[in-house]
């Protein structure tokens, strides 16, 4: 067997070769990771079309991998570059369409790992999430989204700024969400 790391795109892939391959094969695993298995004579053009044809695949099924995989079994035992990976992933797709649907533009996002508060929003329209929304369920997260989507129009936490986060908010439970996000604490890095 011929083993190596291929680059395509923004794709880190480990190609096997194997004399007795009779075809071309992905395998995607449930940690995002990529291996393409094919003969040995496989030329490296072959498998760069290969990889084209199937190339929205793999991100979306490397997407929906990482996103569905749980982090951790407890709040003592988790990996911060996993959190990073997984929120690198999730966090701006799924703000772009939530800031899409409720027509709101923010600058720039970037992911962090602030372990005091789950996002920030400046006043010139930088949003900074922490890593640590991917311990959230996705009706948490999303409250997270929302909730520094709406400091787009109000930069505080007045009575307009709660009015128009409920508006947004499907099914209007702001206060339930809130209080099930504060029974979850940050872990502290050790």
């Amino acid at each position: 067997m011929l083993k190596y790391v291929l680059k395509y795109k923004d794709l880190s892939l480990t190609v096997k070769k194997y004399p007795v391959s009779k075809r071309m094969r992905l395998i995607v695993h449930r940690n995002g990771s990529v291996t393409l298995t094919c003969h040995t004579r496989t030329s490296k053009k072959e498998i760069e079309k290969f990889i084209e044809i199937n190339y929205l695949w793999i991100l979306e099924t490397v997407k929906k991998n990482v996103y569905l995989q749980p982090v951790r079994e407890s709040f003592e035992s988790y990996d911060i570059k996993d959190l990073k990976k997984k929120a690198a992933l999730y966090i701006p797709e799924r703000l772009g369409m939530l800031a899409r649907l409720h027509n709101l533009e923010y600058t720039e996002l970037s992911i962090g790992s602030a372990s005091t508060k789950w996002g920030s929003c400046s006043r010139d329209k930088r949003i900074r999430i922490s890593c640590y929304v991917m311990l959230l369920n996705k009706e948490q997260i999303d409250y997270v989204l929302l909730h520094e989507l709406c400091h787009l129009i109000h930069f505080n936490h007045s009575a307009a700024f709660h009015e128009r986060l409920n508006q947004m908010l499907p099914g209007h439970n702001e206060k339930q969400l809130v209080k099930e996000i504060r029974k979850i604490s940050i872990p502290r890095r050790k």
